[in-house]
């Protein structure tokens, strides 16, 4: 990030937003000698003073800002992580304040317009896609506000395989057209991948494709291949509007029941709703932890109810109980579709450094459909 980006962003909160008090961890040390040369911000008519807490009593901090200089405005810059809720000195005044991240994911998050913070990891996850500006701009083109990271890899995917939109359909219908691109159609050769195919293992959506296709089609093998995969599409093409059972030599090659909608032409695309869980932060400090989830679409003839069993895990193994909850509302009204989730942590010792996870599961095929981190700080509750 150069001086320019960080102005603007520094510029979004304190001019856009009217924040007071923002406070910017930086654990890497990226910006350590930036800060070290500046004693305060300006933004036309606008100071901002910078305080290093790394360098000063938090005490003495916390006067300056709530007793002796309530309306002025504070960058607060330390080059260590975010402290825990019991050792912060300074928790009550970060709850009404700013957070302020500028590492390479946070940019990328606040260029795009994505409200789910917790995207960030992914984006993370996904850096060498983000290393070419065009890939950039040609993403921020299809995405939306409230994308899910299932939503950014198809939507990642449909830029790098160069699709006219994002949808499966059509992304697996340009990688299958380019078998095609050979001068001579006796050198189409279905037992090598696409070029494309290339890009797509590169960038590290080789998995969620896979993923997408899975719950799509219902195809799942242990090596999958396009060139299987479209042959057991044209099977299940051919088998489904037959009066009668198929060959038994094709048999193997049908696809699950649940798949043929999906798969047979000429038929309308069918999506379950999408599930969101509400909020950015999500820290367990009791036994018993609600979680809002938000039905982000109505069911209608093209989105259909989903019944997610939802939990809390460490890795593979829930350390909550699994609870079930189905997803069917019609109402327009987002409130209406809002839900909540009670989970009550198993009697077993948390690390509040080990990473947890809120899952969502399909009740029916058992495949993730999305999740969010979880801090688990039951040392915090102790202390009360």
């Amino acid at each position: 990030m150069d001086n320019k980006q960080l102005d603007d962003a520094l510029a979004r909160l304190f001019v856009d937003e009217g924040a007071r008090i923002v406070f910017w961890h930086d654990p890497d040390h990226e910006f350590i000698d930036f800060m070290n040369r500046l004693p305060f911000l300006t933004f036309g008519a606008i100071t901002v003073y910078i305080i290093r807490l790394d360098q000063v009593s938090l005490l003495a901090t916390k006067i300056r800002l709530e007793r002796d200089e309530p309306d002025s405005r504070f960058l607060l810059y330390a080059s260590t992580e975010e402290p825990d809720y019991a050792d912060d000195w300074l928790l009550d005044i970060r709850l009404y304040s700013w957070g302020f991240r500028a590492d390479q994911a946070s940019i990328i998050l606040d260029e795009l317009g994505l409200e789910n913070h917790h995207l960030r990891d992914h984006l993370s996850q996904r850096r060498t896609f983000f290393d070419n500006k065009e890939r950039l701009q040609k993403l921020k083109t299809l995405v939306a506000t409230n994308d899910t990271a299932a939503d950014l890899d198809r939507k990642m995917l449909a830029v790098v395989v160069k699709a006219e939109q994002p949808e499966l359909f059509t992304i697996l219908r340009t990688l299958f057209h380019a078998w095609t691109d050979v001068e001579d159609a006796d050198d189409i050769d279905l037992s090598t991948a696409p070029p494309c195919w290339a890009q797509i293992e590169k960038f590290d959506l080789a998995q969620p494709f896979w993923q997408c296709i899975q719950t799509t089609f219902g195809y799942h093998e242990e090596a999958p291949s396009l060139r299987n995969l479209l042959i057991r599409l044209l099977v299940t093409d051919y088998a489904v509007p037959l009066h009668g059972d198929v060959p038994q030599s094709l048999a193997h090659l049908l696809l699950p029941r649940t798949g043929h909608a999906n798969a047979v032409r000429g038929e309308t695309t069918i999506q379950p709703v999408t599930v969101h869980v509400l909020g950015t932060s999500h820290k367990i400090t009791a036994p018993r932890h609600r979680f809002a989830l938000l039905q982000m679409e109505p069911v209608s003839a093209r989105v259909t109810p989903i019944t997610l069993k939802v939990a809390v895990y460490e890795r593979d193994e829930p350390v909550t109980n699994v609870e079930t909850v189905t997803f069917d509302s019609t109402s327009g009204q987002m409130d209406e579709r809002q839900k909540w989730v009670s989970l009550v942590l198993r009697d077993r010792p948390y690390d509040k450094t080990t990473r947890y996870r809120l899952v969502l599961r399909d009740a029916d095929t058992g495949i993730e459909q999305s999740s969010v981190d979880v801090t688990i700080d039951r040392a915090f509750a102790d202390d009360f």
